[in-house]
């Protein structure tokens, strides 16, 4: 009985295992989400059983920090055969800094890995990074993410374990974070393929290839991200624990490894998706997250128990939550100014490269536009508006949460048009550049139509009337119930003490003030009619009174 349980539990697992074979084989033969390498822990999570015991908090007892040259065994998976095996990895620790260490597998120690690439990367670790010169990436996605999960007081916050790790189908990982490292050791695993050995660490696995590089050190970075994150969250949403890792190299400097070049040629790709996610658009949706809620606020949401798009709902509650959030990410990709509406339409992190866009014929403009699923469509003007003209624009998202932006990188313009089709006009002073279109589509798994019109028409001068002291027309500040507070949909767009030097300047008419606003509705010699009113009054009664 015992045998069959055994035979069956293989097959189960070399099942699995080989679906997760052949789909990554597939993928990598052209699948846009996978331009550059995925994250193994991401595919680990999704392929591989799910541990029998979930951390729930450190225990008193365990190793302590090690010292340069303790030795002992690691367990790890054996992905290279079917059923994946338990395997020990002897290793040499060979680097230890006040909050991590380093252990190096010895069948790699001075053939792939020397003692300047573990120097180079406890430096990484504990001193400085690209962007953080005084700051490591273990301080860094602490600010970020909050203290990791140990697994017994007195532990390292992080563990990094090198070694040769094993292929499979012509695919290779570059680093992991593993849950099971978490769990108490259970002797049993050793001979049983549906149980996987712990090390008993707070721990990331990552490959002796290229140790040293800045590039390894940005694997790190957001490999520790998911142990920080798993800490807070075990059952958080892929694509959300992939953009907090993604973010994690952004915030120390280091560079994203090809997939954001992509994306922006695949701009379809959806962010809300199981694995395999899109890392691009989740590098640029973390550092889109990062520019909205700073360090405390990405701390707060990687802490919350809710997971995926519920998460941000609750973060930005009173700003439209993730529908909101989402579209006007999107209109920053295309504009990437920090500057505009309070930073909420550009990166402090990171520059973005130009997005591809459709050609949109016009003007005139009357187009059908499909925004993917979790994503948007991106469109560019074809023709110039004609000198002098406004540009009047609709958007008609027919009920569904889809929106649709004008932006003029050149002016800094960002205008979000009514959903509901209602009109909006954008004046010639802001149309003096290329005008672009995000059609973003928050919603998951289908796409939605957004009808999509603009006409030229003539450009409104400023109205200037006797009430109120001043007026600007036209205004393209829209009301919307967005995650920035007082929201100006132009950079250009004048704050209200200073709208009246924002005005054009006219010639003064009589009886205005000399600098076009109106004059006040109170005459200046208002008071001395009234005083002058007083005395007559006075003297009246008092010639009553002798008479």
């Amino acid at each position: 009985m015992n045998t069959i349980k055994t035979i069956a539990s293989a097959v189960v697992c070399a099942m699995i295992l080989a679906t997760f074979v052949f789909g990554i084989g597939t993928a990598r033969a052209g699948d846009k989400h996978l331009a550059g390498k995925p994250c193994g822990t991401a595919a680990l999570r999704l392929e591989m059983p799910a541990p029998d015991v979930h951390w729930t908090g450190p225990v008193k007892a365990g190793r302590g920090f090690p010292e340069v040259g303790d030795a002992r065994d690691f367990w790890t998976y054996d992905l290279s055969v079917m059923p994946p095996e338990n395997v020990t990895v002897p290793a040499v620790c060979r680097a230890v800094g006040e909050k991590s260490a380093i252990w190096v597998a010895d069948d790699v120690w001075e053939s792939e890995v020397e003692q300047g690439d573990v120097d180079a990367l406890i430096a990484a670790l504990e001193e400085g990074t690209p962007r953080t010169p005084d700051s490591g990436i273990v301080d860094n996605n602490e600010v970020l993410f909050g203290i990791p999960p140990h697994f017994a007081e007195g532990d390292p916050d992080v563990t990094i374990l090198v070694y040769d790790i094993a292929g499979y189908n012509g695919y290779e990982f570059d680093g992991f974070f593993r849950a099971e490292d978490l769990n108490p050791f259970m002797a049993s695993c050793a001979n049983n393929p549906m149980v996987y050995c712990s090390n008993e660490l707070g721990m990331v696995h990552v490959t002796s290839k290229n140790l040293g590089s800045e590039y390894m050190q940005g694997v790190i970075a957001h490999e520790y991200e998911h142990l920080a994150h798993f800490g807070n969250d075990q059952f958080e949403e892929n694509w959300l624990d992939e953009s907090m890792a993604e973010l994690a190299m952004a915030y120390s400097g280091y560079e994203d490894p090809g997939n954001l070049g992509y994306f922006v040629s695949h701009a379809d790709s959806p962010l809300v998706v199981e694995p395999p996610v899109d890392y691009g658009a989740c590098f640029l949706f973390g550092a889109y997250l990062y520019q909205l809620l700073g360090e405390d606020g990405i701390r707060e949401l990687v802490a919350s128990k809710q997971s995926g798009t519920a998460s941000i709902d609750t973060m930005f509650s009173h700003g439209g939550g993730f529908n909101q959030v989402f579209r006007q990410w999107t209109a920053a990709n295309l504009i990437d100014d920090p500057t505009v509406s309070g930073g909420i339409f550009g990166y402090d992190l990171i520059d973005v490269p130009q997005f591809k866009t459709a050609s949109l014929t016009g003007p005139p403009i009357d187009e059908q536009v499909s925004a993917p699923g979790s994503a948007a469509a991106y469109l560019k003007l074809s023709s110039a508006v004609s000198e002098g003209m406004a540009l009047e624009l609709s958007a008609d998202a027919a009920g569904t949460v889809a929106g649709a932006y004008a932006v003029i990188p050149e002016t800094g313009t960002v205008a979000e048009l009514p959903s509901d089709g209602t009109a909006l006009v954008l004046p010639s002073a802001s149309l003096d550049g290329t005008v672009l279109f995000a059609v973003p589509n928050p919603k998951a798994g289908s796409a939605a139509n957004v009808a999509l019109s603009g006409t030229e028409v003539d450009d409104p001068e400023p109205v200037v009337e006797p009430e109120p002291d001043v007026v600007v027309s036209p205004d393209i500040t829209q009301s919307h119930d967005l995650v920035s507070e007082d929201l100006a949909v132009s950079a250009d767009a004048p704050a209200e003490e200073d709208a009246a030097a924002q005005i054009d300047e006219e010639p003064a008419e009589e009886g205005s003030s000399s600098d076009g606003c109106n004059a006040s509705p109170n005459p200046a010699g208002a008071p001395a009619l009234f005083l002058l009113f007083i005395l007559l009054f006075a003297a009246v009664r008092r010639l009553s009174s002798t008479t």
